[in-house]
């Protein structure tokens, strides 16, 4: 069992935590747009229910103390209740370790559960994000939908929903997934180049952290450049009237605090 409570570590990591980085790095020495985009947000997600815990994010929204302590509660309660459905599935899937699968197998399963894993995270971040819409008023909420989508930009038109509400026909569909996966791939051979550079055993030394320090900044920028390129074609992709449509869904500029 100690194989799969790792890899349900590591899933639960690779869902939470790049959204959470994203929602609270510094940001020092960026552009406005290199703010907006983030280096590991999935623009196809929304990330509001994580900017409402920004103070910048709160102070536009005019988020009052109660509503603030509210979400504290929310938040804690909803962490619980994804902790108790992991535990529940870590037993679902306990072996008595009598059982030999051969290795295809044992990597069907391995997906197999993964998939679960990510699709149990997601669902909990789905109902975090709903009853957090409960804590706010209809302004604040459309307000804080129209900083959620400048946070991820254009490449958010990979969504369905968003893709709907701007009436993209199939063609467009296309292009937009091709401009995902685009920056996709480049987000992926940036963070693998920088992993390549850290250290693999023991405390690295001033010379090697600087190094690993360059790696780390040089895969941002990589990231921000390709999805920067990403949502730039993504925008092109649209008619005026689209245009006009995307401008009203982002609402006024919003610049984030570093």
């Amino acid at each position: 069992m100690m194989k799969w409570k790792v890899v349900a570590v590591l899933t639960v990591l690779a869902v939470l935590t790049p959204q959470l980085v994203v929602a609270q790095a510094p940001t020092a020495g960026l552009s406005a747009a290199q703010r907006l985009g983030g280096a590991l947000v999935d623009p196809t997600h929304s990330n509001a229910w994580l900017l409402l815990n920004r103070t910048d994010v709160q102070r536009e929204l005019a988020i009052t103390d109660q509503q603030r302590q509210e979400e504290r509660a929310l938040v804690q309660a909803t962490q619980s209740d994804l902790h108790n459905r992991m535990m529940n599935y870590f037993k679902s899937f306990r072996s008595n370790g009598q059982t030999t699968y051969s290795p295809e197998v044992r990597r069907q399963q391995m997906a197999e559960r993964r998939k679960q894993m990510r699709d149990m995270i997601v669902n909990w971040q789905s109902d975090v994000a709903k009853r957090t819409q409960g804590l706010l008023t209809p302004e604040q909420n459309k307000r804080l939908t129209q900083l959620d989508l400048q946070w991820r930009g254009p490449l958010a038109m990979a969504s369905e929903d968003v893709a709907s509400e701007l009436a993209l026909d199939a063609q467009q569909r296309l292009a937009v997934a091709k401009l995902l996966a685009t920056y996709q791939r480049a987000q992926q051979k940036a963070f693998q180049a920088a992993q390549n550079q850290e250290a693999p055993s023991a405390p690295p030394s001033g010379t090697a952290q600087a190094r690993q320090s360059g790696g780390r900044q040089a895969a941002v920028q990589q990231i921000f450049a390709a999805r920067a390129a990403g949502n730039t074609g993504a925008l092109q992709l649209l008619t005026p009237a689209q245009r006009k449509k995307w401008d009203s869904m982002v609402g006024r500029k919003f610049d984030f605090a570093d």
